[in-house]
């Protein structure tokens, strides 16, 4: 994880239909955080944090999957911290390793 600081996290380099979350894991709490295409994260107070690039269009069918291109832009950040949006139980929350 990086250090304890504000970041600024962009999506680039995508079709522009992907979609950025960051989730931080505080105890037994997940804070998720839509950041869109960029936005300002803290990772302070949070015992991991993680960036998940998501496709909002699917559909019901599993065996149709297309892969996309991204990269994630990663700096030190100075912008207001986008909000959280939900907070969810992480009591069974498992790291990855």
């Amino acid at each position: 994880m990086l250090p304890s600081n504000n970041y600024s996290v962009s999506l680039t380099d995508d079709n522009g239909s992907l979609d950025l979350w960051a989730v931080g894991v505080r105890g037994t709490e997940a804070d998720s955080i839509h950041l869109g295409h960029g936005g300002t994260i803290s990772t302070a107070g949070y015992d991991e944090m993680y960036l998940m690039v998501f496709n909002p269009a699917h559909d019901n069918n599993l065996d149709d999957c297309s892969y996309s291109m991204y990269s994630l832009d990663i700096k030190p950040g100075s912008d207001a911290v986008t909000p959280v949006e939900q907070v969810w139980d992480a009591s069974h929350f498992l790291l990855l390793r």
